[in-house]
């Protein structure tokens, strides 16, 4: 499940990276209502502000995509989104990588992790390619960068393992 953290640091990731699709979600979160805090809005005030302003203004617009990422069923429309934006900007190769980039740091997200450290670099034809540690990502080491099944669950499943240990010992 996303936490909070981790949503803000994916959404932290998304301003240096994606600022459009940064932007596109601020957008969406200035009147969004969340479930928490009694379905409050989230406000960011004027979006020019915001983007125009450093410091508190960008914490506070981080913060609130982060909010609106939060919400699992704000998630399903951003990814179709996302597709279609990095498709639309790029040849096919590139948009794809893009594309699986941006859905690997969404996973990570999704798990409570950090963004992995992937920026973008331009090649001899002015395309964006993805880096990781200062090399070109391959496929692979995307691949590697993904939750594995115990990062996405582990956490349930050790609560759920002391709970039954607990109900077997209190039986005895």
């Amino acid at each position: 499940m996303m936490t909070q953290k981790s949503a803000e640091a994916f959404a932290q990731w998304l301003l240096e990276n994606h600022p459009d699709i940064f932007i596109a979600i601020a957008k969406k979160a200035i009147n969004t209502p969340q479930a928490k805090a009694a379905s409050t809005p989230v406000k960011l005030g004027d979006i020019s502000s915001v983007l125009s302003s450093i410091g508190t203004g960008l914490s506070t617009a981080v913060s609130g995509v982060g909010s609106w990422l939060s919400n699992s069923s704000n998630i399903q429309g951003l990814t179709g989104a996302a597709s279609s934006y990095f498709n639309s900007q790029a040849a096919a190769s590139v948009g794809n990588a893009q594309n699986a980039v941006f859905q690997t740091q969404l996973l990570r997200a999704q798990s409570g992790m950090a963004p992995a450290p992937i920026n973008y670099s331009y090649n001899s034809s002015g395309q964006p390619v993805p880096m990781y540690n200062g090399s070109m990502l391959s496929p692979s080491t995307l691949q590697t960068l993904v939750p594995t099944f115990l990062q996405k669950y582990g956490l349930y499943l050790a609560i759920g393992a002391a709970g039954i240990a607990l109900i077997f010992i209190l039986r005895r």
